[in-house]
């Protein structure tokens, strides 16, 4: 794959700036493509949810929303982890943490448990998500930039197509008669070997000090117009 940049940038200081290559960045957004999946995919699969959890309509609609709700309710908080402790490093954690729910998911063996794991699921995507786009900025060069946010808006269509095809097969096939599970199950070794690919190749960044980790000035913030 084609690098994204043609030469090293330089910082105020100096020093050389971290750069992203084309190989890179498709480990960066292998991160958004997982996270519309998951948004998407478990509406296909509400009708087996319902047959084989015994799941009601509210719990139906907490299983499906729990995930928004937990990744827009922590969104700005994973942000600024980011700025204080590295955008590589909350995005390993996150990519670890949304493959450690997801596999919680297909566990799931009540509709209450399955509600907590979503949730979970939702605080661990608002942890990952946020360092693609700072990582994008902070080390792509300004001339190739667009190019990357392309890229990074066809992986967010991707996954929202294939949570609803790819899904509905993957439950279709059930393979090892393990129905529904496999949409949770799926997530799990793409999210070990994204984290540990993401740990070895993401370039570091400098950490931004000066930030804080406020959730409730940040919720406060998000709700004043």
């Amino acid at each position: 794959m084609k690098p994204l940049q043609s030469a090293r940038t330089q910082s105020l200081s100096g020093r050389a700036a971290p750069t992203m290559s084309g190989w890179q960045l498709a480990v960066l957004l292998t991160a958004m493509f997982m996270g519309q999946f998951d948004f998407f995919v478990v509406n296909v699969a509400a009708p087996s949810l319902r047959v084989d959890l015994h799941a009601s309509d509210g719990a139906l609609q907490l299983i499906v929303g729990g995930y928004a709700f937990a990744y827009a309710a922590g969104l700005v908080t994973g942000g600024r982890m980011g700025d204080l402790f590295g955008y590589r490093r909350i995005f390993v954690l996150g990519m670890a943490g949304f493959a450690v729910t997801s596999l919680l998911c297909s566990l799931a063996v009540t509709p209450a448990q399955l509600v907590a794991a979503r949730l979970a699921q939702g605080l661990a995507a608002a942890a990952m998500l946020p360092q693609v786009l700072a990582l994008i900025t902070a080390t792509i060069p300004g001339a190739t930039r667009p190019r990357a946010f392309a890229w990074y808006g066809v992986a967010s269509g991707l996954g929202s197509i294939a949570g609803q095809v790819f899904g509905g097969a993957l439950i279709t096939a059930n393979l090892a008669d393990l129905g529904w599970r496999m949409i949770f199950l799926a997530n799990v070794p793409i999210g070990v070997i994204a984290a540990l690919l993401a740990w070895r190749m993401l370039p570091t960044t400098p950490r931004r000090q000066q930030s804080s980790l406020d959730p409730p000035s940040s919720t406060a913030n998000l709700a004043t117009p």
